[in-house]
């Protein structure tokens, strides 16, 4: 897959949606130890590709698109996974190297809101491939969106540098504030009833009903 030019930067969280065209496919991607990352590719390279695999040829781009979906994702599985390992080879930085490998694809974003509530982290590394299909049939741009990972320093005495580790997400969950609401019982009313009621009045619940809850 013809990588004709590439173009790394680092970019906080909150400036990824920026990165969204209109009828690129959201994928969602998997790393090592929970990472999540994104990669974004225009129409045009998802349907180029999908081409390649289904009919072994591509044909120049048609004016008419449609809506791509968690099928085309999945097909796409081939190229993100292939892209990962040209784009490692081509890294110099220690920190890029470590923040490519080890991801693969999840699943495919419903919007660019569930993609920027998923994208949680401080800053990421953003990777803009510019790719040919079929000697220049078929053009377009794949973004990787990847957590950045920094690489340890060392101690004095020459030792790795020991990386803070995170509090536990069990820990966090049990320490959050929740809203239980729950039906307890179901009780039917004449029309006159309801008209009869007022605000702040109470209703009798059956005697049972808080035994029932917790059998």
């Amino acid at each position: 897959m013809p990588i004709s030019a590439i173009i790394i930067e680092n970019r906080n969280s909150d400036l990824l949606a920026e990165l969204v065209t209109e009828g690129a496919l959201l994928c969602l991607l998997e790393g090592d130890e929970g990472r999540i990352g994104a990669a974004l590719i225009v129409g045009e390279v998802v349907s180029g590709f999908i081409q390649q695999q289904t009919i072994g040829t591509v044909g120049l781009p048609k004016g008419t698109k449609r809506p791509l979906t968690q099928t085309d994702a999945a097909m796409c599985t081939p190229l993100v996974d292939k892209l990962f390992t040209q784009v490692a080879l081509m890294l110099e930085g220690d920190n890029d190297q470590q923040t490519i490998p080890g991801f693969r694809y999840g699943a495919c974003f419903v919007d660019a809101r569930a993609m920027s509530i998923a994208l949680d982290q401080n800053e990421y590394l953003i990777a803009r491939l510019t790719l040919d299909l079929a000697l220049g049939q078929r053009q377009g741009e794949i973004i990787l969106i990847l957590p950045v990972v920094t690489v340890p320093g060392k101690c004095l005495d020459g030792t790795q540098m020991q990386e803070p580790t995170a509090e536990p997400l069990g820990d966090i969950v049990l320490e959050l504030a929740t809203e239980l609401n729950m039906i307890l019982c179901k009780s039917s009313f004449e029309l006159s009833q309801l008209e009869q009621l007022s605000i702040g009045q109470k209703l009798p619940l059956p005697n049972d009903v808080f035994q029932k809850l917790i059998s």
